[in-house]
C-alpha cells in the first residue's frame, strides 16, 4: 500500500508560528521520506499580490497557477473544470523545504485555492452535510471568514487531491487537518466514506482552553487547578466554564471525535482534548510530541553568546548587565509575556538587595514579515529604537504597543533589571540596527556536533 498525506493548514506556505516548524522538521526527517510517497501541502490562497514565482514561497516551483496564465501543466484540464465547477482559482506547484538544524531538503506538493468569490450552492450544499453528518450548523460561525474560507476550502481541496490521483489504485491518502482550520477538510473527506480517504486531526493546542487562558484574569493558573478539581468530579469544560458551542473553533476541535485518529502533541494538550465534552472519544486520541531536534552546546559557547549578549545591552544601555535573560515568542497573550514583566519585578527585588544586574531580551512581533533595514536604521538614530518605541508603523502595532506600555511602566521603577522589547523578525545587525554586535546570529547546531 502506497501512502499519500495532504496537510491542511494555514501555513502551508508562510511560517507564521509553531505549525510551520513542525512541518518543516517532520516532512524532511528520513522517517517520514520513508514512510510517505507523495506530501501536498493545501491551504486558501490568501492574497494575489505579486509574481507568479513569488507564490508558493523562496525556491517553490509554480506548475500551474489560473491567476497568472500558467496553464500548461498536466492537470491543468481537470483543475479547470474544479474551478468553474466552485468558482475557485487554483495555484499548484512545489514547496521547497529544509530543515536548518539537520540541512535535509524535501519539495512536496502544494494546492493553494482562491475560496473568495465561491459557488454558493457548493458551499450551501457542504454546510448541510456537515450539519446532516456532523451537527455542525454553520450558520452560527459563517460571519467569521476565519471559519468561512476553511469551509469554502474543504470541497475543492478534496477536488484537487482526487484530481492529482492521491487516492487512486494501490494509493492511500491521509487527510491531516491542522488545528480548526484543516478540520472541514478532515470532515468532509470523512463525509465521503466510498473515497476511502483516512483522516487525522493534529492538535497543536486545544482552542477552547487557549480561550478560557486569554479571557480570564487568573489565566493559566487559574485553568489548570480548576479542570484537575473538575476532573476530579466528572465534570467537562462546558460544566465548569460554560456553553462553548457558540466558538466556532471549539466547534470544530470537538468534531475531531469522528474522525479516524487525533494527534495531541503534548500531555497538557491530550487531557484538554478529553474534558471538550463527554462525547469525546478518548481512545482515538493519541499522544504524538512534536520531535525537534536536540543539541548540546558546550559550555563556552554558551559563554560566548552571553558575552555577545552583555555587549548589546551595554550599546544600548550604557551599563554591562551581570545576567541576561530572552524570551523569543509569537506577540500573543497565551504566550505569557505579561508573566515575563510579574517576574522581573520579584528578580528586581531581589537584586536591589543583592546589587546584581540584569536586562530581559524580549524579541516578539506581531507583523507578518522583518520591518526594513532602512526604517530601523532611521528608528535606531532618531528615537532610541529598540530602548523607545514610538505607537505606528514601521514601529509599534497595536498589540506591540499594549505590551510595550507594561515595559514602559516596568522601566521606569526598576533601578536593577530592565527590559528591552525588539519587535522585529531576525536577531543581527542586518535586521536590528548598528549597536548590535557584526558577529551577531541565531546559530544552527548541526545534529551530533
Amino acid at each position: 500500500m502506497i501512502l499519500n498525506v495532504a496537510h491542511v493548514t494555514h501555513e502551508a506556505v508562510v511560517k507564521m508560528g509553531g505549525i510551520g516548524t513542525v512541518l518543516e522538521g517532520l516532512i524532511t526527517a528520513e522517517d517520514y521520506a520513508e514512510a510517505v510517497d507523495r506530501t501536498i501541502l493545501i491551504c486558501p490562497l490568501f492574497t494575489t499580490e505579486g509574481d507568479v514565482d513569488s507564490r508558493l514561497g523562496a525556491q517553490g516551483d509554480v506548475l500551474y497557477s489560473s491567476i497568472d496564465g500558467r496553464t500548461s501543466d498536466p492537470h491543468a484540464h481537470a483543475f479547470r473544470e474544479i474551478e468553474h465547477r466552485f468558482h475557485v482559482r487554483i495555484v499548484y506547484g512545489r514547496r521547497f523545504l529544509r530543515d536548518p538544524l539537520t540541512g535535509r531538503e524535501a519539495r512536496p506538493e502544494a494546492a493553494l485555492i482562491d475560496v473568495g468569490h465561491m459557488n454558493h450552492h457548493e458551499v450551501n450544499g457542504f454546510k448541510c452535510r456537515l450539519y446532516d453528518h456532523f451537527g455542525i450548523d454553520s450558520q452560527r460561525h459563517e460571519n467569521s471568514w476565519d471559519y468561512e474560507q476553511y469551509v469554502r476550502l474543504a470541497e475543492p481541496a478534496l477536488a484537487v487531491l482526487r484530481a492529482l490521483g492521491f487516492n487512486t489504485g494501490e494509493q492511500r491518502c491521509v487527510v491531516i487537518g491542522h488545528e480548526f482550520m484543516g478540520m472541514p477538510t478532515a470532515l468532509c473527506a470523512k463525509s465521503h466514506p466510498e473515497w476511502n480517504i483516512g483522516t487525522a486531526y493534529h492538535a497543536h493546542e486545544v482552542p477552547t482552553s487557549r480561550k478560557i487562558v486569554e479571557e480570564h484574569p487568573g489565566h493559566d493558573t487559574m485553568f489548570y487547578n480548576v479542570i484537575a478539581k473538575g476532573a476530579e468530579q466528572g465534570l467537562f469544560l462546558p460544566d465548569l466554564f460554560g456553553d462553548q458551542s457558540g466558538y466556532y473553533r471549539h466547534v470544530l476541535a470537538e468534531a475531531s471525535r469522528h474522525l479516524d485518529v487525533t494527534l495531541a502533541v503534548g500531555d497538557y494538550v491530550k487531557r484538554e482534548l478529553e474534558l471538550l465534552s463527554p462525547a469525546m472519544d478518548r481512545d482515538k486520541i493519541k499522544l504524538v510530541y512534536n520531535g525537534i531536534p536536540a543539541n548540546e552546546i558546550p559550555p563556552a559557547e554558551a559563554g560566548i553568546s552571553k558575552k555577545k549578549l552583555q555587549t548589546y545591552a551595554e550599546a544600548l544601555l550604557g551599563d554591562r548587565p551581570d545576567y541576561v535573560f530572552t524570551h523569543v515568542t509569537r506577540m500573543s497573550s497565551s504566550k505569557g509575556l505579561w508573566r515575563d514583566v510579574r517576574v522581573m519585578r520579584h528578580v528586581e527585588s531581589a537584586f536591589r538587595k543583592s546589587g546584581k544586574t540584569a536586562v530581559l531580551f524580549v524579541l516578539s512581533t506581531e507583523i507578518g514579515g522583518p520591518r526594513r533595514r532602512e526604517d530601523i536604521l532611521h528608528m535606531e538614530r532618531h528615537t532610541n529604537w529598540p530602548v523607545a518605541h514610538r505607537e505606528g508603523l514601521p514601529d509599534l502595532s497595536g498589540g506591540e504597543a499594549l505590551f510595550y506600555q507594561e515595559v514602559q511602566s516596568f522601566n521606569a521603577r526598576s533601578r536593577q533589571c530592565k527590559i528591552v522589547y525588539i519587535n522585529q523578525f531576525g536577531f543581527d545587525r542586518l535586521t536590528c540596527g548598528l549597536r548590535m554586535p557584526e558577529d551577531m546570529e541565531f546559530p544552527r547546531y548541526p545534529i551530533g556536533q
